[in-house]
C-alpha cells in the first residue's frame, strides 16, 4: 500500500471518530437534559400535590379532633386522640421505611437507566 492510501485511511478513520464523538456528546447532552427535566417536573409535582395534601390532612385532623371532642364531651381528649393517631401512623411508616425507600430507589433508577 502506498503512503497516500494510508493517509486517506487515517484521515477517514479520524473523520469517522470525530463524527462519532460529536454524536455521542450530543446524545449525552440530551440525556442529561432529559434527566434534569424529569427530576424538575417530578419535584414540582411532589411539591404541589404534597402541599395540597398536607393542607387537606390538617383540616381533616382538626375537624376529626373537634368531632371526637364533641363525642367524648372533652375537646382536649379529642385532640389527644388525633395526636395518638398521628403518632401511630408515624411509627408505622418508620417501621416500613426501608421498603418505601427501596420502592422509590427502584423507580428513580428505572428512570435514570432507561
Amino acid at each position: 500500500m502506498s503512503s497516500q492510501a494510508n493517509i486517506e485511511n487515517g484521515s477517514s478513520a479520524y473523520q469517522t471518530s470525530k463524527t462519532y464523538l460529536r454524536a455521542t456528546r450530543k446524545y449525552y447532552h440530551l440525556k442529561i437534559f432529559q434527566q434534569i427535566a424529569t427530576l424538575s417536573t417530578s419535584f414540582v409535582e411532589v411539591l404541589l400535590i404534597g402541599s395540597l395534601s398536607f393542607f387537606a390532612l390538617v383540616f381533616i385532623a382538626i375537624s376529626s379532633a373537634l368531632a371526637l371532642g364533641e363525642l367524648l364531651e372533652n375537646r382536649a381528649l379529642g385532640y389527644l386522640l388525633m395526636a395518638a393517631v398521628f403518632i401511630f401512623l408515624a411509627v408505622g411508616i418508620f417501621l416500613v421505611r426501608k421498603k418505601i425507600f427501596a420502592i422509590i430507589l427502584r423507580k428513580l433508577s428505572k428512570n435514570y437507566f432507561e
